[in-house]
């Protein structure tokens, strides 16, 4: 057989493998046996490397390996001093066996087989005394292979047993004994004892292992006797033990064991011949597990050596050839040839190597499905079938005690594996998947109860199929668990909830005027891209239902309850929902609650828009044989997340009402008003007299919505309150807007965004006590009779407001001023008005016919109060005197013109009207008046004057120093223009 070239160097204990920086060859490790130039040869014990100098020469075998272009990596653990076949080592540790992490490694090779069979190396060394490279291969799945005794040198590798060593490579009938038995007289002696050998099950086999196992302890004492007498070291358990019984032999039936050897060697010679082969067990059974006492190992250490020993009495070269993995457990067998045929043995195992494997796997598949298959046979014979109902009326049936053990030991074997390496078990492909296995262990552990609850023979049976289906459980249960907390790829919804609009600078709305459903619910129920990838549904399907069928049920819905409400719970804190308590919410700040309402809103109409859509399909996936579960489950997730969800609704509704939380208590009602048609179609009416989740909920949403609508009601009717209580005696400077009127109009213009919703709110839970009573202006409005009782609320505030800017206006000493004040904020409120759709159908076109007038009219007044006395300048009354025009009087007409406009230009150039077309508006209507009669006047009376000194301004110059009116920027001075 080819194998890849690579090289190990031995060391002392405690090193790790170093890599060389060879670029050539393959990489591979050694036991610590085989001497290093320069470096202590450890033998698997502390002591000895303590008490042993560096070799002076490397052995034989590695320099072989080396030119022939291998890779020195490092050394391996061994067991102390070769003596076990176990692997494990008390000073340095137990190697991890990779196909069986649980069980032994196999010795005393088993950091070689170990690095080989997690793929580390290539290959390694080992030595084979008793089975050291055999077993280890056999324990791990690799190949083996023990050469002929003396075939590879031994020089330079510590002695164990110098007739029985040999240097091997671990690489990733006529009834035997009856024949030795026959061929090989001088066994007597041996097979008398049989006391000692009777549990390898073979006679003749269990003496060939003990007359070598007395030749080994012999050659080892005298190999070692006296190091160990003179250091006294540490030896692990087990070892130490063995050791002991070496150096206890009294050796005096050396001689026989001699005699046996010869004459095996003979007998099997002559039985192989030059070409045969000799096919037995590598070892007698799969790996024991680890940990284990050494006492409860003799046996199994005693049916090996009787399986070991014939190559090494022999001489014989052995391979062990792997076959794969069996109930999880790595199985194979041994090749034996005569002593020197290992070339003729390493390439018939390769030839026949691909031709075991498969016919391994075929009988292994037909074992499995022979059991599987008796099982089948023995349930349906039974009555039971897949829906567990029993349709029997015969005798009962009888299933061998030994394929129910078989079956119940390949379970437990397959969950151990999955367990330690969580192992894909769900391959389609596979018809006898671990789910099948545990659903058909369950159907036959309830069966035997049912059919023979007291029967002696299933007894044993029953526990041990209840023990392991009880195992089952608590694994699939934690599958369950895992798949639903770990397999979420895809959290995003296809569909967003669309964001608020509302300005930061005042709360504002987040709805729609146009219909009580939003556009997000109008198409239905939104489509859901699954969370979960249909492979895991399938996962969760599978072991749902294997769960419910073996009586499971509780424990199965309790993990899907919990993990997917903690989900539920985790995508809610992700949009930024938090759970709070009532009291929490009572003690926090406006800002801070704000910020949570706007959670909450989104939180609620992401749960009933998608989340639960989402929840619903994922249940009736999972659990598709028994809608009943799934719709239960899917209820009471609902019901716990509305229930929370409502909580903090309330909580927000009890709060201390304030203007400010108008706006964020609408948002709330109209999504759970609007809401509502989604959640009819989310939860179904249920059958007639059975409790129904919906009713249960529109009781819940409709008494919250009512305590929503009070609140709302109630904040809005407090306006009038605070437009009341501004009864501030200090005049806004210049005339400009009050700030009562830009917050009562931004006010009335978000909330008349809301009309719908508060035209709802004020129908369906206005209080008597909050019913506008009108007043004089409302009750004579023809519009009043058809407004809405918002409408009426809302015309109310209005005109409380005009009421209070009314009484401000009176509080300016200079009435033009008053009346600029009344222009300012009435033009600011109208535009409010015609910047608003819903306003001008709340106030109808009566009221606003009315503002409109009383705004002209402030116009008038104010030209009026202003402008009267400079208008009288300019009348020719009081100039003559006795027919003649007076030039006194005429000059002091334009002395008095000068002196009043300077000081109208003086006083109101600060006054301020912040409209800008207002403000134009203004001071063209005082030019069309002041500067026509001004310039009249000049025209008519200039001539009287002797000089222009008492005409400061010209036409012109009037409409300049008009033009600077109302800027809000007084001038310095005028000067003369003309």
């Amino acid at each position: 057989m080819a194998v890849a070239a690579s090289a190990i160097g031995g060391g002392g204990e405690g090193e790790q493998p170093v890599r060389s920086k060879a670029n050539n060859g393959g990489g591979g490790e050694g036991e610590r046996r085989f001497d290093v130039s320069g470096r202590v040869t450890g033998f698997g014990n502390p002591d000895w490397a303590r008490t042993h100098a560096p070799a002076t020469s490397t052995s034989p075998v590695v320099l072989a390996a080396i030119d022939a272009g291998a890779i020195c990596v490092g050394t391996t653990v061994m067991d102390e001093m070769a003596y076990s076949i176990d692997g494990e080592n008390e000073h340095y540790g137990t190697p991890m066996n990779p196909c069986a992490p649980d069980r032994l490694p196999g010795g005393s090779s088993s950091g070689s087989a170990v690095a080989v069979a997690a793929k580390l190396v290539d290959f390694s060394l080992g030595t084979d005394t008793g089975g050291s490279v055999r077993v280890p291969a056999a324990y791990c799945g690799i190949f083996g292979f023990r050469p002929s005794h003396g075939i590879v040198s031994t020089t330079n590798v510590i002695p164990m047993a110098q007739s029985f060593d040999t240097v091997g490579d671990i690489i990733n009938h006529e009834n035997l004994g009856d024949y030795i038995y026959h061929k090989v007289p001088s066994l007597g002696k041996f097979m008398s004892n049989t006391s000692e050998h009777q549990t390898s099950g073979i006679p003749s086999l269990a003496a060939i292992s003990h007359s070598m196992l007395l030749l080994q302890r012999c050659e080892f004492k005298a190999n070692h006797v006296e190091w160990v007498n003179t250091i006294k070291p540490n030896l692990g358990p087990g070892i130490s033990e063995s050791v002991s019984k070496a150096l206890s032999e009294t050796c005096e039936n050396v001689e026989w064991c001699r005699a046996i050897r010869t004459e095996l060697h003979a007998a099997l010679c002559a039985l192989l011949e030059d070409h045969g082969v000799l096919a037995i067990p590598t070892v007698p059974g799969p790996p024991p597990k680890l940990h284990v006492e050494p006492s409860t190992l003799e046996p199994y250490h005693a049916r090996a050596f009787s399986l070991l020993s014939i190559a090494g009495m022999c001489r014989f070269c052995q391979i062990n050839i792997p076959l794969g993995m069996h109930d999880n457990l790595p199985v194979s067998v041994s090749l034996l040839a005569r002593h020197g045929a290992d070339h003729f043995l390493l390439n018939l195992a390769q030839a026949l190597y691909p031709t075991l494997k498969e016919q391994a796997s075929i009988a292994w598949e037909l074992d499995a499905a022979s059991i599987s298959a008796d099982i089948d046979h023995f349930l349906s014979v039974a009555g039971i079938n897949r829906e567990g109902q029993d349709q029997s009326h015969h005798d009962n049936p009888e299933i061998p005690e030994t394929a129910i053990e078989r079956s119940v030991s390949q379970l437990e074997e397959e969950i151990t594996r999955y367990e330690s390496i969580a192992g894909d078990w769900s391959r389609k492909s596979d018809e006898f998947s671990l789910l099948d296995a545990i659903h058909r262990i369950s159907k036959l552990s309830a069966t035997l109860s049912t059919i023979f609850p007291s029967k002696t023979k299933y007894v044993m049976a029953k526990k041990r199929a209840g023990a392991v289906v009880q195992r089952a459980m608590s694994f699939l249960e934690e599958e369950f668990r895992s798949l639903l907390e770990n397999s979420i790829t895809k959290p995003e919804p296809r569909r967003k909830i669309s964001k608020s609009k509302k300005p930061h600078s005042l709360p504002g709305p987040n709805h729609n005027n146009a219909s009580p459903t939003s556009p997000e619910t109008a198409s239905g129920s939104p489509k859901t891209d699954p969370i979960y990838p249909p492979a895991v549904v399938e996962k969760l399907r599978k072991i749902a239902g294997v769960m419910i069928a073996a009586g499971y049920e509780t424990e199965c819905c309790q993990v899907f309850s919990i993990t997917r409400r903690n989900a539920f719970n985790d995508s809610l804190t992700k949009i930024g929902f938090q759970k709070m308590t009532i009291n929490d919410i009572q003690k926090m700040q406006w800002e801070s609650l704000e910020g949570e309402i706007a959670a909450w809103i989104k939180a609620f109409k992401h749960s009933i828009t998608i989340s639960f859509s989402y929840e619903r399909e994922l249940a009736a996936s999972v659990f598709p044989s028994h809608q009943a579960i799934a719709r239960s489950l899917f209820s009471n997730l609902a019901r716990g997340v509305i229930i929370q969800l409502l909580n903090f609704v309330e909580a927000v509704a009890m709060t201390k009402y304030s203007a400010e939380k108008l706006f964020k208590v609408l948002d709330m009602y109209e999504a759970l008003r609007d809401m509502t048609a989604e959640m009819d179609n989310l939860f179904p009416a249920e059958l007639e007299g059975s409790p129904s989740l919906r009713t249960d909920l529109q009781l819940e949403i409709s008494s919250i919505r009512s305590r929503l609508g009070e609140a709302a009601v109630a904040i809005f009717c407090d306006l009038e309150s605070s437009i009341k209580a501004d009864d501030s005696r200090i005049p806004v400077p210049s005339g400009a807007i009050h700030p009562l009127t830009r917050y009562v109009m931004n006010y009335l213009r978000y909330a008349s965004e809301y009309k719908n919703t508060l035209e709802q709110v004020f129908q369906d839970h206005q209080k008597s006590d909050n019913k506008s009573s009108g007043n004089d202006k409302n009750n004579n409005n023809n519009d009043s009779r058809n407004c809405s009782p918002f409408a009426m609320q809302f015309i109310e505030a209005m005109d409380l407001l005009d009421s209070n800017l009314e009484s401000k206006s009176k509080l300016y000493k200079d009435p033009a001023l008053s009346y600029i004040f009344l222009m300012n904020n009435g033009r600011y409120i109208m535009k409010k008005i015609k910047g608003s759709s819903e306003i001008p159908e709340l106030l109808g076109d009566s009221l606003i016919r009315r503002r409109s007038s009383d705004l002209r009219q402030y116009h008038k007044n104010y030209q009026r109060e202003a402008w009267s006395k400079v208008l009288a300048c300019f009348k020719d009354e009081g100039l003559q005197v006795k027919g003649n025009v007076s030039k006194q009087m005429v000059k002091e007409r334009f002395k008095s013109f000068n002196a009043m406009f300077e000081e109208i230009h003086r006083r109101q150039s600060s006054w301020v009207v912040s409209d800008e077309q207002m403000q134009s508006e203004l001071r063209v209507s005082v030019s069309a008046v002041i500067v026509p009669a001004y310039r009249s006047f000049l025209g008519r009376f200039r001539q009287y004057l002797s000089s222009d000194k008492h005409v400061k301004y010209g036409p012109e110059d009037l409409e300049n120093y008009i033009d600077e009116l109302f800027s809000g920027n007084p001038s310095v001075g005028m000067k003369k223009r003309t």
